[in-house]
C-alpha cells in the first residue's frame, strides 16, 4: 500500500537510511518483537528509534508505517511488506539493492 505510492512517484528519488546495527541490538530487537514492551520502549528512547517503529509496523500500526517511509526507511517498510506477500514491495526491494 504505502510502497506503492512512492513507486508511482518516479519524481522523487528515495532516499534510504543504512542500516547497520550492533549485535546487542538486534538481539534487543528479536525480543521486541516477540512481544517484549520493556525492549520496544528501550529502542524508542535509543538512537534505534526506527526499530521501535519497525516492531509496531510489523502489528499493521499504520502511523508506524508512515513513519518508517517518511523517515527514510521505505526499506524496513518494503521487507514488512514483502513478508505479507506483496510482489511489488519484493521487486522494490531487489530494484535498490540488486
Amino acid at each position: 500500500m504505502a510502497l506503492q505510492k512512492m513507486s508511482s512517484n518516479n519524481s522523487k528519488k528515495t532516499i534510504l537510511k543504512k542500516l547497520e546495527y550492533p549485535e546487542k541490538i538486534l538481539i534487543i530487537l528479536r525480543e521486541a518483537i516477540g512481544g517484549n514492551q520493556e525492549f520496544r520502549d528501550f529502542l524508542f528512547r535509543s538512537q534505534y528509534k526506527e526499530l521501535g517503529f519497525f516492531c509496531y509496523a510489523l502489528l499493521n500500526d499504520v502511523k508506524s508505517r508512515k513513519w518508517l517511509l517518511e523517515n527514510q526507511f521505505a526499506h524496513l517498510l518494503a521487507t514488512i511488506e514483502g513478508i505479507e506477500g506483496k510482489e511489488s514491495a519484493l521487486m522494490w526491494l531487489k530494484k535498490k539493492w540488486v
